[in-house]
């Protein structure tokens, strides 16, 4: 059957795990989830994924991290939409989110700080399952995604 026809659209989109000096990690809520998630969003049609969750950051945030690299992807589909999901660490000084972290406009509700334990519990089910691969790669990453 036709995607389009079936009315399931396809998506990119990108996040970003941005990680303090202590191991905790920014997530962030919007009005309009009854979840916490990650900052990033949809990428653009002329961008890669990593200048998505570039942009994305920093429109949700206001926050200019250091990048770490590329993570991992994951891929859902149900009868509606399919959604291809890039995965980058970044990280930034404690002291840093706390005077920097500025919502956009009718963007974040609320923002917080937790430790990946507490991440687990209060992320959507699909993102909290892939947290843990995704932090055990912190540290072998790389951003060479984009020279795909």
């Amino acid at each position: 059957m036709d995607q389009y026809a079936s009315g399931r659209h396809k998506r990119v989109s990108a996040k970003a795990i941005i990680r303090t000096e202590d191991g905790h990690i920014l997530i962030v809520k919007d009005h309009w989830k009854d979840y916490w998630s990650f900052p990033g969003g949809i990428v653009e049609a002329n961008e890669s994924p990593f200048e998505g969750v570039q942009r994305e950051v920093l429109e949700e945030t206001s926050l200019t991290p250091e990048w770490v690299g590329f993570l991992g992807s994951s891929y859902r589909r149900d009868e509606k939409k399919e959604s291809l999901n890039f995965t980058f660490g970044a990280s930034m000084s404690r002291t840093d989110v706390e005077e920097n972290f500025k919502a956009a406009d009718g963007e974040g509700e609320a923002w917080k700080l937790v430790t990946p334990e507490e991440a687990m519990t209060l992320l959507e089910k699909p993102t909290a399952g892939n947290l843990p691969q995704f932090l055990a790669r912190w540290e072998n990453c790389s951003l060479l995604i984009e020279a795909l």
